[in-house]
């Protein structure tokens, strides 16, 4: 009588697979050039839109310094005009 012997050896879902897969060279270095190139673009997008935003941040600060330079000039007379013994400084306008 002879008896038959189990693979206990598990098996790949596959089937059989050989202990070196080979790697399409080529296919692997399209997808990583056409990701390197999809990266730099979107790069090149968020800076161009970094760049938007600090010219118009540039844009606001001398807005706002011009804004802030003329209303000292207008109100220059109120503030160094005024008989130094009596003047006061008007109040902070609300925020």
């Amino acid at each position: 009588m002879s008896r038959n012997k189990v693979d206990t050896r598990k098996k790949s879902p596959l089937g059989d697979v050989p202990n070196s897969i080979p790697i399409d060279t080529q296919a692997v270095t399209d997808f990583v050039t056409r990701y390197d190139e999809a990266a730099k673009r979107r790069l090149d997008n968020m800076n161009q839109k970094l760049m938007d935003l600090e010219r118009q941040m540039e844009s606001l600060e001398t807005e706002m310094k011009k804004a802030r330079d003329s209303t000292f000039v207008d109100n220059f007379d109120d503030y160094f005009s005024a008989d130094p013994e009596t003047f006061q400084f008007p109040a902070a306008s609300p925020s």
